[in-house]
Order: C-alpha cells, then structure tokens, then sequence
C-alpha cells in the first residue's frame, strides 16, 4: 500500500474529525478541483487541508513556474509527508485561520486562487465562519475559492448550512458534476470572489 495511504489512514484513526474521510482524494476529484481555478496563470496559490497531497500533486503540475504555491496544514505527521513527498515545496504548518499573519511576515499579496481540502461539514458554526473569513480576506477581488463535500452529506444541517455561507460570502457559486469514483463520492463548488472585493451580503447592503 503507498505510504500516502497508511499514513491518512493512521491519521483518520488517531484524528477522524480534523482528518474528515478514510481515504485520500482520488485522481478524478483531484481534476475536478483544480479544473477552472485558475492555478496555471496564478501568482499565488493556497492548498487548505492539503492533507496527503492529492491536491497538491495536481496543483505542481499545472502551476505557473513563476507563481508561488504554499499547502496548509496543522497536522505535523501530514506535514512531514508533504514535505517528504515534494521537496522544496513551502508548507505552512498551522490553521488556515492564520493566513493574514502568514502573508504578512513574507511580504505576499493576497492569493489569486484557494483550494481546500478541509472536511467543512463537520466544523461548528463558528469554525466555519472563521475559516471562510479567512478565506474570502486574503484572496484578491475576482479571484477564484474551489472546496468539495462529499455528496451522500450534502443535505446534512451542517453542510446546507456550508454552502449558504458560500453563497453569502461570494459572487459566484457553482457546483460540478458528481465524482463516483471517489470515496465517497463527491462534488466541486466553485467560487470566485466579487471583482469589488466586498462580501455578497455587504454588497446586497445586509451587512456592514
């Protein structure tokens, strides 16, 4: 079995809930994500929850060679695999709440695409809600937010819930097809960022 897999498994053993599945992403969800995000003409880009690297690998191979690409992830051993994995690939080894500090301390714009590998259903509220703010606060206007749910979960409170946060926070939302063959199956939302750079509720005026 490849390492990538004894180590999610390991971790979804010690960690179910920060982990979010039993097994990594497959190929094709991977393609589904990194399809219309705009990572190849990106300046710079954001992996949260890059996990065992499903993503990540997806990611390398379509990245500009002149952007700069950073994988998030709290979970050392997950860190440790990424690092092991893609040498020379610049990992951030603490929440994606901590963005702002993160492109503050290196000098970086905000990120024209965010990509995330993040089991949001089984957030509470206001982890959701931070996490999101975090988000939509260090990527530029018009740029572009990817994220999945696992579809058999989609109409669970707290996913519903999720995806009237997306929409609520961005311009844009837009679901792909179905990925059977994941497990388990699930989908892409995609999100992009109004252009004026404010939330869709302050836009609509329900919020200051």
């Amino acid at each position: 079995m490849p390492t990538r897999y004894v180590t999610f498994l390991w971790q979804f053993a010690r960690r179910p809930v920060a982990t979010g599945a039993i097994a990594p992403s497959s190929h094709g969800l991977a393609h589904q994500m990194v399809d219309e995000s705009g990572v190849e003409d990106a300046k710079l880009v954001f992996e949260l929850g890059a996990g065992t690297g499903s993503f990540t690998e997806e990611i390398l191979e379509r990245m500009n060679p002149e952007g700069k690409f950073v994988a998030v992830e709290v979970n050392p051993q997950m860190v440790k695999h990424l690092r092991k994995r893609f040498p020379g690939l610049s990992v951030m080894e603490e929440s994606a709440e901590n963005l702002g500090d993160f492109r503050a301390r290196h000098g970086l714009a905000r990120a024209d695409t965010v990509l995330s590998g993040l089991p949001w259903a089984l957030f509470k509220p206001d982890t959701q809600e931070r996490l999101l703010d975090a988000v939509v606060e260090n990527l530029r206007p018009g740029g572009t937010f990817a994220t999945f749910a696992y579809w058999h979960a989609s109409w669970f409170p707290t996913a519903r819930r999720f995806e009237g946060l997306l929409r609520e926070r961005f311009g844009a939302v837009e679901k792909s097809e179905v990925v059977w063959w994941n497990l388990p199956p699930a989908f892409v939302y995609r999100c992009r960022k109004n252009g004026n750079g404010q939330t869709k509720k302050t836009a609509d005026g329900e919020a200051a």
